[in-house]
Formats: structure tokens, C-alpha cells, sequence
């Protein structure tokens, strides 16, 4: 069955909202939760996916992001949330009218897929790469996705991997998102169909 635009758009931009909880759980907690994470993190790698569905496997693994995207478009808003979720969609933007930014994530990605199937690439060293993409590639641009938390956290390496790895996944949903045609006059004329869409979506699940 042919899905929506605005259906789509919507599951990317669950994406985007998903990548940011994530990035904000591991800053303020050090942990986030493994379902939501795990779809995020396997997003990255689904380059032919048949569908905007099958980036992320299927609807369970976005349930946290359409949770955090219902909840923006309720009023109940999470201002740092909201924040990184802005910068992530201008970024994504900026990789898709850069053809060798493009090039140079895809090739990041695509080597670092090879590398999972090593028995020594465990999560820490995968999102260590992860990390390194984020910084070599995404890190220059402006505006700079600005994740407050736990001081204590944030001056540990293996804390600031895991937030850049999820702001990753954040860039990949955000690209997706301007690819199906997502624009912010758009959040802000068709706040109300993106709010009942995400509310079908939940229902789905």
C-alpha cells in the first residue's frame, strides 16, 4: 500500500525526535532505552531500504520518538529536546546540499559497516566510530547541536560517544526527512495533521 507524504515525513521527522531523546537520555542519565536505541543505530546502515518504514525496521522501534513528537505538538514541549531537533533538521539540509559531505558520511558509514562484523567490535568501539564520524563530518557545521547534561557524564569519552553516535542517527533521519520533501512551514501550517498522524501511528504500533 502507496503511504502518504505527510505519513512519511512524519515517521522520519519521529526519527529526528527519537535521535535527540536519546542523545539528552545518555547526556543526563548515561544510558537510553535499548529498543529505541537499536532502531536509531541499525537506521544508519539500511541504505536500500524498500520503504521509509524499513529505515527503521518497523513502528515498534520508533514508539519513543512518536511519543516525544506527539508530545511537541501537544504543548507538552522539552525546550533542549526541541532545540537539538531544529539544528539536527537545518543540518540536514546543509549535508544534502554538500554532494561530498554526503559522500564522505555515506563512505564513513559503509566502512564502518564492514567493520561491525569484526568479533572484537563491540558497542563501545562502534560508537567510538560513530563518534569520530560525527565530529570529522558534522561537527564544523553550523548550527551546532548544543546537548546540556550531566557535567560529571559529559567529561567521560564514553558518554560524549554515545550522544554524538545518537546525534548521528539524528543526521541520517533529518536527510531522509528533507529527501521526502520536510520543510519547518511545514511543522508550523501542518502542525495539526502531523499531531493526528502521530497519534494514528502510535495506534499501529
Amino acid at each position: 500500500m502507496t503511504q502518504s507524504p505527510l505519513r512519511n515525513r512524519v515517521i522520519a521527522l519521529a526519527g529526528v525526535f527519537q535521535a535527540s531523546e536519546l542523545a539528552h537520555d545518555f547526556a543526563d542519565r548515561g544510558h537510553a532505552d535499548e529498543l529505541a536505541l537499536d532502531t536509531s543505530i541499525e537506521s544508519l546502515y539500511r541504505f536500500d531500504a524498500e520503504s521509509v518504514e524499513a529505515v527503521y525496521g518497523d513502528l515498534s522501534g520508533l514508539e519513543l520518538g512518536l511519543h516525544k513528537l506527539r508530545a511537541n505538538f501537544s504543548g507538552r514541549r522539552n525546550p533542549n529536546v526541541l532545540h537539538a531537533v531544529v539544528s539536527l533538521m537545518q543540518l540536514g539540509g546543509r549535508v544534502l546540499e554538500d554532494e561530498e559531505l554526503g559522500e564522505n558520511l555515506s563512505d564513513g558509514l559503509q566502512a564502518i559497516s564492514v567493520h561491525r562484523q569484526d568479533a572484537e567490535f563491540d558497542q563501545e568501539r562502534h560508537f567510538e566510530r560513530l563518534a569520530q564520524l560525527y565530529v570529522r563530518t558534522i561537527s564544523p557545521l553550523k548550527p551546532r547541536v548544543v546537548v546540556r547534561g550531566n557535567p560529571v557524564l559529559l567529561q567521560q569519552e564514553r558518554y560524549v560517544n554515545c550522544v554524538r553516535a545518537s546525534l548521528l542517527c539524528g543526521i541520517r533521519s533529518a536527510v531522509l526527512w528533507r529527501q521526502l520533501g520536510g520543510s519547518r512551514w511545514q511543522l508550523i501550517f501542518r502542525g495539526r495533521s502531523v499531531l493526528h498522524l502521530s497519534r494514528q501511528l502510535l495506534g499501529e504500533i
